[in-house]
């Protein structure tokens, strides 16, 4: 039986979002319609992740 990568990723990173904390989070405002964002670190078990509300998500990283 084949394992769907995509589910497998999907319900992993459920589980890391939900259990992950925020470490640095850097957010700004161009004060015009969709010129704000922000960019998170988030560390879980030992390893870092990059989300953002631009780009799809990085990771892990071993360190900062």
């Amino acid at each position: 039986m084949a394992i769907n990568k995509d589910k497998f990723f999907d319900a992993i990173w459920d589980l890391v979002q939900e259990e992950a904390a925020t470490v640095f989070c850097l957010g700004w405002d161009g004060d015009f319609p969709g010129g704000s964002g922000a960019v998170y670190v988030n560390e879980w078990n030992g390893v870092y992740f990059v989300t953002s509300s631009d780009f799809d998500p990085e990771g892990p990283f071993s360190s900062l």
